[in-house]
């Protein structure tokens, strides 16, 4: 049975944030925190079926739907967006709390860790990207490619999608390239979600406030293939292996225990991104690729596992459950499996009990 949503803006000293809320205030905390583009109506439906002994809370991110459009220091990684997560938790008085992080959501939550693990029950990453960024690194290790970290920052396709956003969403041929991003990205081949959800959905990257110090950042050239480097302000150099290295997750104490869940049909997230510029080179699609030799795609996937391991092995514990024939998106494509796959940790999970 769906629930009662609340929507309120919570006021913070440095920006008001857009929250969505369902369940009793003295239920079992647990904040849902959206990737790039979406917003917190992207947890909605999932929130609505939680049992009734949560209190489910979304947010839009800083410069994402009705959230403020307050500056990204990119150069201090993903710090900013943990600082809002945890004036969020202070704001409504949250003693400790699960946290599900879907995408760079989970990368936040994992920055939030680090920051402040003694607010944690427990961390689910939902289709997380890399401990070392987007782009950029060519082995477990988070090894840059190039001394400037070439290929991460701002992409390409990065301003193109800006583009796309500022034209708005009477646009048709804008309108159309985003629905295109979300059917390429978010759920596997063949498999399409009803025309009023798309609608939806795609309705919110719109909300997106663009700009160098917002979405996606300011771009940099290079003289290393493919031509862009990290800049210092957004959203996407934020997301730069030069400022964004979540492997001292290992380090934290107390090590609340993780859920990895992701599909074994993400593109986005994968040691062969179909974003990756070195997968994009290959495909003829960014011209003047070098090889892989000099070149390869970021092995997304195995560094996860590794910083994982190390977690595990200084005394943290993790579980990973991989959702057959399921793409980036696991709580929109396979709703329900996702929700039982949430259930079972949340009610099995010794920690709080």
């Amino acid at each position: 049975m769906n629930k009662l949503v609340r929507s309120y803006t919570l006021p913070l000293p440095w920006m008001n944030v857009n929250v969505m809320e369902c369940g009793p205030e003295s239920g079992i905390p647990i904040i849902f925190i959206h990737g790039y583009l979406a917003t917190s109506l992207f947890h909605r439906r999932i929130i609505q079926k939680m049992p009734p002994r949560y209190r489910c809370i979304a947010y839009d991110l800083r410069c994402h739907g009705h959230s403020s459009a307050v500056p990204i220091d990119a150069t201090q990684g993903l710090k900013n967006f943990s600082d809002d997560l945890h004036g969020v938790i202070e704001a409504l008085n949250i003693k400790k709390t699960h946290i599900m992080g879907w995408c760079r959501g989970g990368n936040i939550a994992m920055q939030y860790a680090i920051d402040h693990s003694d607010k944690i029950l427990s961390l689910i990453l939902e289709s997380p990207g890399s401990p070392y960024g987007l782009f950029g690194t060519e082995d477990e290790l988070g090894t840059p490619t190039f001394p400037d970290y070439a290929g991460s920052g701002v992409t390409s396709i990065a301003l193109y999608m800006k583009s796309s956003i500022e034209k708005g969403i009477s646009d048709k041929n804008a309108y159309s390239h985003l629905l295109g991003c979300l059917r390429k990205t978010w759920y596997t081949r063949g498999k399409q979600m009803t025309e009023e959800l798309e609608r939806e959905y795609v309705s919110e990257f719109f909300l997106s406030k663009t700009g160098d110090d917002f979405l996606p950042g300011n771009y940099q050239t290079s003289i290393n293939w493919p031509g862009w480097r990290p800049g210092n302000k957004g959203y996407f150099n934020a997301c730069s292996a030069k400022y964004h290295n979540l492997s001292r997750i290992i380090h934290t104490y107390p090590k609340p225990p993780i859920l990895w869940l992701r599909g074994d049909k993400d593109t986005y997230i994968s040691d062969c991104s179909t974003s990756d510029p070195a997968v994009l080179g290959m495909l003829g699609k960014i011209k003047g690729y070098p090889g892989k030799e000099l070149y390869r795609p970021q092995p997304m996937l195995r560094q996860i596992r590794r910083v994982l391991d190390l977690y595990s092995e200084n005394g943290g514990s993790y579980q990973e459950i991989v959702i057959k024939d399921c793409g980036h998106a696991p709580q929109i494509e396979r709703e329900e499996e996702f929700l039982i796959f949430l259930w079972r940790y949340l009610e099995y999970n010794p920690r709080w009990k």
